[in-house]
């Protein structure tokens, strides 16, 4: 994988209904490189294998983190879904009860290399490679790294909203519409509303490239009873207000940042005195009919 490669990193709370999520941004993948639909289906099936897999084995007490890492361009596409759990324990199975083991084969056979690492405490990692286009050699195929060159996460082993972090660029606009969409439908917004969240996050993805400190963009996203919430950050000094003022557009009716009901930027000043304060760009929308 080339160092060039752009990478997305989704963070989840480890539930059932988040795996759509992780579907969601593999179709965004599909919508930017040469991928055929039915290599796509065979990805989205793997994926989905080890998504369940950590949903239903790996926080059998508290809810913990689902991690997926995404590293495509136009020959292959490398993916890894992590969990912080308790890992591979070896125990008795009801015979009712889903195993770990059982996805494996299948994500084995679907993609076209694979790897399983972790164990007892370690949490685990499954690591899967896609080819898009020919069959690579064999010597290609055994020195190809298939791990996902992903940023350095900041966050916590626990995850409260959806985030991901994404290298700017032609995957970031339909990975985050499809997930802002998905999340604007779970909160019942109106197809209007649903409509005007992904003109925001299209805006976003324009032009957060310029505001950002390093090479990857973060977003989160967490939708409530009629609402969902965006978080962009961190951004540089100024970030938030240069933002802002790219996402006004001439010819409107209304700005992309009134679509939002409310706008804020917000500075974390527990950073060390000689350093900069990051920024943060926290939009809310609402689903219903009476909007700014």
């Amino acid at each position: 994988m080339s160092d060039s490669a752009p990478v997305v990193q989704l963070r989840l709370p480890a539930r059932a209904e988040n795996v759509a999520l992780v579907r969601q941004a593999l179709s965004g993948i599909g919508d930017t490189y040469p991928v055929a639909p039915s290599l796509l289906a065979d990805m989205k099936t793997a994926v989905t294998e080890a998504c369940n897999n950590v949903v239903i084995h790996a926080y059998p007490r508290d809810e913990g983190v689902l991690e997926v890492d995404a590293c495509p361009d136009d020959r292959r596409v490398a993916i890894s879904v992590r969990d912080y759990g308790g890992g591979m324990q070896p125990r008795s199975v009801a015979p009712d009860e889903p195993s770990l083991g059982l996805g494996l084969p299948l994500i084995a056979a679907l993609s076209d290399r694979f790897e399983i690492h972790g164990g007892t405490g370690r949490g685990i990692e499954v690591r899967m490679m896609f080819w898009v286009d020919e069959q690579p050699g064999v010597d290609e195929r055994v020195d190809g790294t298939i791990t996902p060159e992903a940023p350095e996460p900041a966050w916590q082993r626990t995850a409260r909203a959806a985030g991901v972090a994404i290298t700017p660029g032609p995957m970031m606009a339909p990975i985050l519409g499809r997930l802002a969409a998905m999340l604007a439908a779970r909160a019942d917004f109106s197809l209007d509303r649903l409509s005007d969240t992904v003109l925001v996050t299209d805006a976003i993805s324009a032009h957060v490239g310029s505001c950002i400190p390093g090479p990857h963009a973060s977003i989160s996203f967490e939708d409530g009873d009629g609402t969902l919430d965006v978080r962009v950050g961190p951004l540089i000094s100024g970030g938030g207000k240069r933002l802002l003022e790219t996402m006004e557009l001439p010819g409107l009716e209304r700005s992309l940042q009134q679509l939002a009901d409310e706008v804020t930027v917000e500075r974390d000043d527990g950073q060390a005195p000689a350093e900069p304060a990051d920024e943060y760009l926290l939009l809310r929308l609402s689903g219903g009919a009476g909007t700014p």
